[in-house]
């Protein structure tokens, strides 16, 4: 006996069977065109920034020691898992310089790259972390620093401004391939002079999170890739 249609059983006519035919290819094909659509960008991308000056900007592993605590930590164990991690993300670089701030916490976590690369760390004062006001106790550098991070460069103050355009600067006239272990504050500095953009943080970037950047030949830097975003500790 055949089954007669209700709420739960429903035959589909010759038409809408066609209807559902038709969705069902719609849908096949705007999926192949968007994955056609990504590859092309992808493909172009690559065109575009293959001649270009590729900078990779690391933030440092989990410090053992907040900033206000200890005026030099190294990496905590987790940091240095983290380290081992970021060694690995950048193991398809080859001929890249290295650079690390002074601090001791960007060095461990530049070390497992340059050793598995062979390469030495080449330790520049320009991508150090934020100066502190000379008014600051170093006991309250924490809670100057969560302060200052919800405003902007401006507002702190041209010594500040001429800290980020410092690092912008210093990042923008590198001419080959580098790798920069670097600080949050640091990284969003050169994120801001970028984009242009006055806001002291841009960017929630995660420990060991990678940003990357692209110089032309006309010596122009634009942002390529923002690295890893989470609540970490700052300061």
């Amino acid at each position: 006996m055949p089954c007669q249609p209700n709420n739960r059983h429903r035959f589909l006519g010759h038409t809408h069977t066609r209807d559902v035919r038709d969705v069902i290819w719609l849908r096949v094909v705007h999926q192949s065109w968007r994955e056609r659509t990504a590859a092309r960008r992808l493909a172009i991308r690559l065109v575009r920034t293959r001649n270009m000056t590729r900078i990779y900007m690391v933030r440092h592993g989990q410090a053992s020691a907040a900033w206000h605590e200890s005026p030099d930590p190294g990496l905590s164990e987790l940091g240095q898992q983290q380290a081992a991690t970021a060694a690995q993300q950048l193991a398809h670089l080859n001929n890249v310089a290295i650079i690390s701030s002074p601090l001791l916490r960007c060095q461990e976590t530049a070390q497992p790259f340059a050793t598995a690369k062979n390469t030495p760390i080449s330790i520049h004062a320009e991508v150090s972390e934020i100066p502190t006001p000379s008014n600051i106790a170093f006991d309250q550098r924490g809670p100057w620093l969560q302060q200052a991070m919800a405003g902007t460069w401006q507002e702190l103050g041209q010594q500040f401004v001429d800290y980020k355009n410092d690092i912008g600067n210093f990042v923008k006239n590198l001419k080959r391939d580098t790798v920069i272990f670097s600080h949050f504050i640091a990284i969003n500095a050169v994120i801001s002079y970028v984009t242009n953009n006055d806001q002291l943080v841009v960017a929630h970037l995660d420990n060991c999170s990678i940003t990357t950047f692209y110089i032309d030949e006309n010596n122009n830097i634009t942002l390529g890739d923002t690295g890893n975003e989470a609540t970490t500790t700052v300061g």
